[in-house]
């Protein structure tokens, strides 16, 4: 049986967790409609006292589009204290994988994300944000940092 210490600290992250607005324990979950910019920080974040491994997922859908070519990056700093910045991996309504192309309207309005599973440092930050083109577009998104284990 789990002492009392170990039973209140789960007790207050799950209390943080659901009041800072995160679907589930251990999950931060960021939502923005209507976007025709980039996006500096969808969902994040802090990682706490011991390194830990987060999944990684987002999900776009461009609800109007004449010219776009944008990425969504996942930016943190692994546990050898590198910082690191990559495209997810995004999966196209025609179940093709676009893990080198931006995302374009050439490939329709809606992009999957394909969850990607990162070990992040202590006391540091993970992103999820879009950045590139975005000349006649609007959109929505949405992404998960999940953590899966410390």
């Amino acid at each position: 049986m789990p002492d009392l210490t170990t039973l209140l600290s789960k007790f207050l992250t799950d209390l943080y967790t659901w009041a800072s607005g995160s679907k589930g324990v251990g999950a931060f979950t960021g939502r923005l409609t209507a976007q025709t910019a980039a996006i500096a920080s969808l969902a994040s974040v802090t990682v706490g006292g011991a390194d830990t491994s987060y999944e990684v997922s987002a999900n776009i859908l461009a609800t109007v589009a004449t010219t776009f070519s944008f990425d969504v990056l996942v930016a943190w700093t692994d546990e050898s204290n590198v910082a690191r910045s990559v495209k997810l991996n995004m999966m196209l309504l025609t179940h093709v994988l676009s893990n080198s192309a931006a995302l374009a309207n050439t490939n329709g309005p809606s992009f999957n994300g394909i969850p990607m599973h990162i070990r992040a440092k202590a006391g540091t930050t993970v992103t999820v944000s879009t950045a590139g083109t975005f000349t006649t577009v609007t959109y929505n998104a949405e992404a998960t940092i999940k953590q899966i284990a410390q």
